[in-house]
């Protein structure tokens, strides 16, 4: 996260040039935690979904800061439960790409 300190845009030109390279094609983009990535993904069409993991905990103050910002700024369009495998994760997530679809 030091880079941010440079360069508070040094994740979301990477991932925006990503989006319009593949455009109209689904992406999911797996870490969102500032207003300026979750900006540019509405900016594009996108949705917040906040993902939650029953027993987890932030490691530190940035990361619980992090994690409340997005509860609370980033109006996370839906939520979606980690409770299994990284298989079950992925399955939900593709289901869940599906219904926003619609």
């Amino acid at each position: 996260d030091g880079m941010r300190w440079i360069d508070p845009e040094i994740w979301v030109r990477p991932v925006q040039e990503a989006i319009t390279l593949s455009y109209p094609e689904d992406i999911v983009i797996s870490d969102v935690r500032y207003d300026n990535e979750a900006r540019m993904i509405r900016a594009n069409g996108g949705q917040v979904i906040y993902v939650t993991r029953p027993k987890f905990h932030a490691v530190n103050k940035t990361e619980a800061e992090s994690i409340k910002q997005i509860l609370q700024h980033h109006r996370a369009t839906k939520a979606l439960n980690n409770n299994g495998t990284l298989e079950d994760l992925h399955v939900k997530t593709l289901l869940l790409v599906q219904e926003l679809r619609q």
